[in-house]
Order: structure tokens, then sequence, then C-alpha cells
């Protein structure tokens, strides 16, 4: 069994609520925006960045390990690109 945090769907979802709302000039989809800016933010790893393997059990056909600490997954640039745009989107207030 193998599970990522997905801050890349994450991402693409946020900025669809953000541009929806911003389309519509209202807040509906607020709540669920907070909600998943939040998760984005509680993902950051320590060195910075975003994985996108948790665990990969029986997974060996992926070279993600980190050579700079035993056992975690390596910080992955598209991964945290798309966090990172969903970070700095615009809500028009």
């Amino acid at each position: 069994m193998s599970s990522h945090p997905q801050p890349r769907a994450t991402s693409k979802q946020i900025r669809a609520l953000i541009h929806f709302d911003n389309y519509l000039g209202n807040y509906n989809n607020y709540e669920n925006i907070v909600k998943g800016l939040t998760y984005l933010m509680d993902q950051i790893q320590d060195l910075g960045g975003y994985v996108y393997w948790w665990t990969r059990e029986g997974q060996t056909n992926f070279d993600q390990n980190d050579d700079r600490i035993p056992g975690k997954n390596k910080i992955l640039v598209y991964e945290t690109g798309s966090a990172l745009v969903a970070l700095c989107e615009d809500i028009y207030i």
C-alpha cells in the first residue's frame, strides 16, 4: 500500500474554487478554500516543499529517497510548484 498527500490535486481544486467565487463575486466556497489552503500549509515539509509519497510500501521503481534524511522522501518541484500557485492565488475581497 502507498499513500500521498496530493498537494497538486488539492491546489487545482482550491484554485478552481477561488476563480469561481471571484467570477461570481461571492464567497460561497470560502470555507472549503480556507480548509484547502490550511491543509497545504500543514503539508510543507521540514526542509521546505512538498513530497509526492508519504509511504511507498512495495514501491521500488521511484528514486524518491532523500539522501539528506534517511527514510524520508525527496521534495518534488512539480508538487511544490502546484501548491505554491494555490497559496499565491488572489482572492478578491
